[in-house]
């Protein structure tokens, strides 16, 4: 039998493990660290996991463009909810909408430089325009903040975040809040069309097996727990999240056919 001592995975490749009828009968005692990438991870179920799992978790970031990884932590230095530090050969800061770096814990997009970096896009120059700044930065579309100690916390991708009359509004952060709801399996919050606030955020909910809910329950939960333009104006239940293969939550076509019923 092989044995492993580290497991890595998406967020809801451990979601799925914790709602496991069988996991207390299961053997897990050699994995001692599990590592998760590709999306943001609840804070709730980072909790869960080494509360229940009993495994030391971390969390990495990165993309195609820094060859996979540009960021993580080792198990012993991990921060909940941050991705850790900038790898050896990457360099790592958030700028405004202006390009000025900013300070610790100011929100802005993520920017990485280093050997890990790619050159550019093969045969399109526009596109590496696009995306690198002269000084080489890259310009990531992630939005986050970085500590004192130079450790990265992912907040959103910076095209999902959604404009209620001013406000922003990160999907990711309602979508944590919303997954304590006991009956919540799991979700996607999208921005749809809004005649008074250009948009409203809109849930895409999948329930546990066997559990009803309304809309007007789950809009109560929300408005104790976040700021009234964050609970969403429109709540649908849907038999599971479409995903990626990665486990990414396919939010852009969900939103696509929001909008493209607003234009019929």
């Amino acid at each position: 039998m092989n044995i492993s001592d580290i497991f890595q995975g998406v967020p809801p490749m451990y979601n799925v493990l914790l709602k496991q009828p069988d996991l207390g009968k299961r053997d897990i005692s050699s994995v001692v660290f599990c590592l998760s990438a590709a999306t943001k991870m609840p804070e709730n179920l980072i909790l869960q996991v080494e509360e229940k799992l009993k495994w030391r978790y971390a969390e990495a970031w990165g993309l195609t463009e820094v060859s996979c990884v540009g960021t993580t932590a080792p198990y012993t230095e991990t921060r909940i909810g941050s991705c850790g530090k900038g790898m050896d050969d990457a360099q790592i800061k958030v700028i405004d909408e202006q390009g000025n770096t900013l300070g610790p814990g100011q929100q802005g997009e993520l920017c990485v430089k280093g050997t890990c970096v790619t050159l550019g896009y093969l045969n399109n120059p526009e596109a590496t325009k696009a995306a690198f700044d002269p000084e080489g930065w890259f310009h990531s579309g992630d939005i986050a903040y970085i500590d004192e100690d130079g450790y990265a916390y992912i907040v959103d991708r910076k095209k999902d975040m959604i404009n209620v009359g001013g406000e922003k509004v990160f999907p990711s952060e309602v979508e944590d809040m919303m997954l304590e709801h006991p009956k919540i399996k799991d979700l996607v919050i999208v921005g749809i069309p809004d005649e008074l606030k250009g948009e409203a955020p809109k849930a895409f909910i999948q329930l546990r097996e066997g559990e009803v809910a309304t809309e007007e329950e789950i809009k109560e939960f929300c408005k104790g727990r976040m700021a009234p333009y964050k609970v969403p104006a429109a709540v649908e239940f849907v038999d599971e999240i479409p995903r990626s293969a990665s486990g990414k939550a396919l939010r852009r076509l969900l939103r696509d056919k929001e909008w493209a019923k607003n234009r019929n």
